[in-house]
């Protein structure tokens, strides 16, 4: 009698078990997933993912850009060749779990969109140069060396005054050609171009500076914009094909500095510092 109840009971254990287990069901968990094609440099995204029904996309540019869409494009406007980490994070809405997955784009041969005209959102993705900074009406600066142009994007006080902002630029690289002067306002860097007027005056260095008669062709300005809370903006362009008439334009990239002269030769300001020890500012060409 003992042997059979023992029996009895193992087997309502078992059964009892067995019918636990079929009463579990398996979790279903998403699985994030992503395609691209790539046009220059707009991307188009496919989402591929599985048990999801919210969408993140963090398109790796310098703004963090987002998107909630399925399915978004996105379209990068910094000028050049490089990568970008895309990252896709899928939750399933009804059981809170997630999935994240990232890859790598890349993006080849973006046009020059600097077109100077005043309206800086072509600036947009282009960060201020790091460990520089500016004296005097002369705050901060961006530079582009890509497309047509040499460009840069300059921050200010209301002080500035681009009366006569003179860009200098040693376009070689090397420090031995260009004028060699050596004073509170011009350090030896090896300067060959030097523009003080976009409408009029531009130089370019042998043993002097020479003045070129096509200032215009060669520089072009914006008007200076009020930002609102004391800041004031201006973009600048110089011309590389007129550099490349009269001085020898280094494939990696140049140097520069740039001074912010008002009537009377009165300086307002200066990038980078004047007298602060920093380096001229690079601008990789490309």
């Amino acid at each position: 009698m003992s042997k059979f109840y023992a029996l009895s009971i193992a087997v309502l254990s078992t059964l009892f078990s067995c019918s636990s287990g079929g009463d579990e069901e398996e979790k279903i968990m998403p699985m994030a997933d992503f395609e691209f094609v790539v046009d220059g440099g707009k991307v188009e995204f496919v989402n591929n993912s599985e048990n999801a029904d919210i969408f993140l996309w963090q398109f790796g540019d310098a703004s963090q850009s987002q998107s909630v869409l399925d399915n978004p494009s996105f379209t990068y406007t910094r000028p050049g060749s490089y990568d970008v980490t895309v990252t896709l994070t899928a939750t399933d809405s009804e059981t809170g779990e997630v999935s994240m997955v990232e890859k790598v784009v890349s993006l080849a041969d973006i046009p020059a969109s600097i077109a100077i005209d005043g309206d800086f959102t072509d600036w947009a993705e282009i960060p201020f140069v790091d460990n520089v900074t500016g004296g005097g009406s002369l705050q901060k600066i961006k530079v582009n060396g890509s497309g047509d142009l040499i460009s840069i994007y300059l921050e200010g006080t209301s002080d500035m005054s681009i009366y006569m902002p003179e860009w200098f630029i040693n376009t070689d690289g090397d420090v031995a050609t260009g004028q060699q002067m050596d004073t509170k306002f011009y350090p030896v860097s090896g300067w060959d171009i030097k523009g003080a007027n976009p409408t009029s005056d531009f130089f370019h260095w042998t043993t002097k500076w020479n003045w070129l008669a096509d200032a215009p062709a060669w520089w072009f300005e914006s008007e200076i914009v009020d930002l609102g809370g004391g800041k004031f903006a201006v973009e600048m362009g110089m011309s590389k094909a007129h550099i490349e008439e009269y001085a020898t334009l280094s494939g990696n990239g140049v140097y520069m500095a740039i001074y912010d002269w008002a009537q009377g030769w009165a300086l307002k300001g200066s990038m980078p510092e004047r007298e602060s020890g920093q380096s001229p500012i690079f601008i990789e060409i490309y």
